[in-house]
């Protein structure tokens, strides 16, 4: 079953730090163990919140510059939207907005539990036994012979079991000069 949902009905919550606002778009529990999948809006510099026993997957989910940083390690930049980049939630991490503030599509999920965080700028496929939420950013998108396209601003969240038909996403349409941009938070469950 697949359902899209308009990102505002999601509640917002503040961050201890005062430096962003989260948004929980859905969580769950498999025999691998816990996920949750957020959009989190980075307001200025500071630490990101400790996770021990989960790994993050975090994509730039909006235009502008992020840079984390964890203790003895290079900073890593993502600077367009759709870059990705996964870390062990226990790792002290600071994170930089020199561009202002930015957005961030999280997947966090147990030791153990399979996960994966994509972006899409052209036509994929989903396979069956798995959570998603799909989150476009640019362009409309259709998931063949399922209802009406979704685009920004919304999200698309599903659950697809053994035996039934992958879906098939695809970009409607070019959104101007830049390509269409998807990503995809995947939960495989048994």
């Amino acid at each position: 079953m697949i359902a899209p949902h308009d990102l505002t009905t999601f509640p917002e919550t503040d961050w201890k730090n005062g430096q962003g606002r989260t948004r929980e778009l859905a969580r769950g529990d498999t025999q691998s163990g816990t996920w949750r999948v957020s959009l989190a809006s980075i307001e200025g510099d500071g630490p990101f919140s400790s996770f021990p026993g989960l790994v993050r997957h975090l994509a730039l989910a909006s235009p502008g510059h992020l840079i984390l940083s964890t203790a003895g390690d290079c900073p890593h930049h993502l600077d367009r939207a759709g870059a990705i980049l996964s870390f062990d939630g226990s790792m002290t991490v600071t994170a930089a907005c020199p561009s202002g503030p930015v957005m961030a599509f999280n997947l966090m999920a147990s030791h153990g539990q399979p996960a994966l965080l994509h972006a899409h700028e052209t036509p994929f496929t989903l396979p069956h036994t798995l959570h998603f939420t799909l989150l476009p950013l640019r362009g409309p998108w259709h998931v063949a012979g399922h209802g009406p396209a979704f685009g920004p601003g919304s999200v698309l969240q599903g659950k697809s079991a053994a035996g039934d038909t992958p879906l098939n996403i695809s970009p409607m349409a070019p959104s101007g000069p830049q390509a269409p941009l998807c990503l995809a938070a995947l939960i495989p469950s048994p």
